[in-house]
């Protein structure tokens, strides 16, 4: 993005729109139906900063750019929220197939370096600007049979050229798997969000729990458990077992969704079966807690289960 290099902020990923043809085609409602569109797409994911917004620029008296479209977005330290802006571009370009898109973080091709292990030896920061597009759903590299990489490439060339020998510009399927795999994180992680909530997984849920208390086992096997005492939860094993559990449960819920649990009796019951077994202290302890059950609940526990 030559034109462009002095908008590239740090922790930034900024994204160029063309299109293959713009005779009478209103940027204005063109912009608005882009931006309609990736709004679908992510109207499930959480965004950790920036949310993506296509945008009109102010163009430039001698700017040589044919029309264009402009995203400049901050994804601050949530690598996610770049690779999910990706994951839209490729969903966009295969919707709309007259639309190119160039793709940039303020280190460079992300695209490129995601697949840094497949370019061919010609390739490198130096030589591929302006020669990496989005089109169609797929990933275009510009090579030097079309344009000598002695000469700087201008962006409105870049444009005609891959318009003019899209076969020759697609990039390696090795190139172009290496993104896709990666995109699909995102487009996996995307599905597990619904209405703006994380979905919650009662089976997955149980399953760390169980896991949790597992290993918390196997710590304490050696150890007298009548004389468990709030000194032996610092044991390391134990802690990085609690920390685990909890990040599990980060992960994977909602408190809107944990506190569901307490209206069914059972699953708290056996939950202050496991609690009266690991302690007073521990991740159990903590499940009830986070589900609203009180401080005196707890210590009534043993007269809760039968």
């Amino acid at each position: 993005m030559t034109n462009n290099s002095h908008l590239k902020y740090e922790d930034t990923v900024q994204c160029l729109f063309f299109l293959t043809s713009h005779g009478h085609v209103d940027l204005e409602d063109f912009c608005r139906i882009l931006n309609e569109t990736a709004n679908e797409f992510a109207k499930d994911y959480i965004w950790h900063r920036d949310k993506f917004r296509i945008t009109q620029p102010v163009l430039e008296a001698t700017s040589d750019l044919p029309p264009y479209l402009t995203s400049i977005t901050c994804f601050g330290d949530n690598i996610e929220d770049e690779w999910f802006i990706t994951y839209l571009v490729f969903k966009l370009t295969e919707k709309y197939e007259n639309l190119i898109v160039q793709i940039e973080d303020n280190d460079g091709d992300l695209l490129l370096i995601e697949a840094a292990d497949f370019l061919p030896s010609w390739a490198n920061p130096e030589t591929t600007q302006n020669r990496v597009f989005v089109y169609k759903n797929h990933i275009h590299l510009i090579p030097p049979t079309l344009a000598d990489l002695r000469k700087p490439l201008e962006l409105n060339d870049a444009i005609n050229l891959l318009i003019d020998n899209t076969e020759e510009t697609k990039a390696d399927g090795q190139i172009e798997h290496a993104i896709l795999d990666r995109i699909s994180v995102e487009e996996n992680q995307s599905s597990c969000f619904e209405n703006g909530t994380i979905k919650f997984d009662v089976d997955h849920f149980f399953e760390a729990v169980e896991n949790m208390l597992n290993k918390v086992t196997l710590n304490l096997s050696d150890e007298d458990s009548s004389d468990f005492s709030d000194n032996d939860v610092e044991d390391d094993e134990f802690v990085l077992a609690e920390k685990q559990l909890d990040k599990e449960l980060e992960e994977k819920m909602c408190n809107d969704q944990l506190k569901k649990l307490k209206e069914d009796s059972h699953v708290v019951a056996n939950l202050k079966q496991s609690m009266k077994e690991e302690g007073m202290v521990g991740p159990t302890s903590n499940i009830l807690r986070s589900i609203g059950v009180s401080k005196s609940e707890l210590l009534d526990s043993d007269d809760d289960i039968e």
